[in-house]
């Protein structure tokens, strides 16, 4: 029996691990995908970049939030907030974020640039306001279900920010290698795995952890 939950909750991990990894990858492309299509649209100007990033970090955070909720649900039951909780949190997060940055250093079109040392600081920060956002929302939806629900606050924080640390740091390196330009695809794609799987196996340790303390009123949901 002792060797099933073993196997049960390793099962749940790599599920969560796999499952943020691919909704951190498709969530960032199809955000920035849509938030560039608005941009066209729309112009650029300080009001719509406010907009896009809001766009871009709600369809990042959506992605993330099913698929860790496909895996969730499995243990917990009531936990069909947590897409909106994780939507929210990012959206507003980088709305806010990209505001911020514009009344700080004054607008322009390569603010955001993930190219340098102090740009990666301030995505890094950005991304740990997002997680501590989602963190605190996702924590409404797992009181009263899990014990100790408070700790997913700090997880998401440092696991957001830990993600675009990771991701950026590959970029950062690609356009030093490459002498300050596009370093390419292949750089891109190791942003967007860097990402993901930080994020998700940070996360899915906590996550592991908590599933396995549901509260009596809250019974396993296997379906």
């Amino acid at each position: 029996m002792q060797g099933e939950a073993e196997d049960s909750r390793h099962r749940f991990r790599r599920g969560w691990a796999l499952g943020t990894t691919t909704g951190w990858f498709g969530g960032f492309l199809l955000g920035f995908v849509v938030a560039s299509f608005f941009a066209w649209r729309l112009g650029h100007g300080p009001w719509q970049g406010v907009l896009g990033y809001f766009i871009g970090g709600t369809f990042l955070g959506a992605t993330v939030g099913f698929a860790q909720w496909l895996v969730l649900r499995r243990r917990v039951s009531g936990t069909n907030p947590w897409v909106v909780a994780s939507a929210a949190g990012m959206g507003l997060a980088g709305g806010a974020s990209y505001g911020t940055a514009v009344l700080l250093f004054g607008y322009s079109e390569g603010l955001e640039d993930l190219a340098s040392i102090p740009a990666l600081l301030g995505w890094t920060v950005a991304f740990a306001l997002g997680g501590a956002l989602t963190g605190g929302l996702q924590w409404r939806v797992l009181v009263g279900r899990v014990a100790h629900a408070g700790h997913w606050l700090w997880v998401s924080t440092v696991g957001w920010g830990l993600s675009i640390a990771a991701a950026g740091a590959v970029m950062v390196t690609g356009f030093q290698l490459a002498g300050g330009s596009y370093p390419g695809s292949l750089w891109l794609l190791g942003f967007l795995v860097a990402g993901g799987a930080t994020l998700g196996v940070f996360t899915a340790v906590a996550a592991g952890r908590l599933s396995t303390q549901v509260q009596a009123d809250s019974p396993r949901v296997d379906a």
